[in-house]
């Protein structure tokens, strides 16, 4: 084959489970964060905060403005070689993991629910309801062999609907951003943003490879508690793997089946 996954049995290299809060992190709640890391300082060793900067341009006199957003706080786990393994982020009207150490769906979803609940039952105030949740994956996909023999139908399925024909002439550099909403058949009440980046590119050595980058943003039709999603009988768990299944439905809509069969998706 003639492209191969950039983590061998799968392409991820990086998923990431977002929460959308009603509004946003007060600087008392993150000092409580900042105060809780005992609970989760194992698997994330690492606390790094974030400084808020405003810049005024001109002679004048600065604006009245809001007060500006809260500085926010990550807890992250380091690889040996240096590079970021998990990192949970709190700031604006967020909550974010990210794990770019992926294994399986089941122990990573499993790991980064495990910090999500703690956050909520630390800091997450009974008025900051959930406004949506999301779920992006990042695949790699890197071309082998000779460059000259690029050839994308060996990766992407041809014929597609979301696929523009003139893709197919364009050689190893190209860009293909779209996204739209879905209204109907959702894991929730509310509508459903689908969002797929592909962009072909060359790594250091000049070979050339693919970027899938998936992002399924959920909002819900009114505001849920935090409770609903993240308490001992929370929904969360259903959700995100109904979010996980529709995001291999959209790797097979895009990937050739020689490709699905390789990274397990040909079921």
């Amino acid at each position: 084959m003639a492209f191969r996954p950039k983590s061998g049995e799968h392409a991820i290299v990086e998923v990431v489970f977002g929460i959308q809060l009603s509004r946003p992190w007060q600087p008392h709640e993150i000092e409580k964060l900042v105060n809780a890391h005992d609970r989760w300082r194992e698997g994330l060793p690492r606390l790094a905060r974030h400084q808020v900067h405003q810049v005024f341009i001109g002679d004048g006199p600065p604006p009245t403005l809001p007060a500006p957003p809260t500085g926010g706080v990550s807890f992250e786990r380091i690889k040996p070689d240096g590079d970021l393994a998990w990192r949970l982020r709190c700031e604006d009207r967020s909550i974010s993991v990210n794990c770019l150490d992926y294994t399986r769906w089941r122990e990573v979803w499993e790991e980064a629910h495990g910090y999500i609940r703690a956050v909520c039952d630390v800091a997450v105030a009974k008025d900051n309801a959930v406004h949506g949740i999301v779920l992006q994956y990042i695949d790699i996909f890197e071309h082998e062999g000779d460059p000259d023999s690029y050839d994308i139908a060996e990766l992407i399925r041809e014929g597609s609907d979301y696929i523009p024909r003139s893709i197919w002439n364009k050689g190893p550099l190209w860009h293909l951003h779209q996204g739209w909403f879905r209204h109907d058949e959702l894991p929730a009440p509310g509508r459903l943003l689908e969002k797929i980046h592909l962009d072909a590119l060359t790594d250091d050595a000049q070979n050339p490879l693919v970027k899938m980058d998936t992002l399924l943003r959920l909002d819900f039709a009114a505001d849920r508690p935090v409770t609903k999603l993240f308490g001992d009988e929370g929904d969360a768990p259903e959700l995100f793997d109904n979010l996980h299944d529709i995001n291999k439905d959209i790797m097979r809509r895009y990937l050739t089946d020689d490709v699905l069969q390789r990274i397990g998706l040909d079921d």
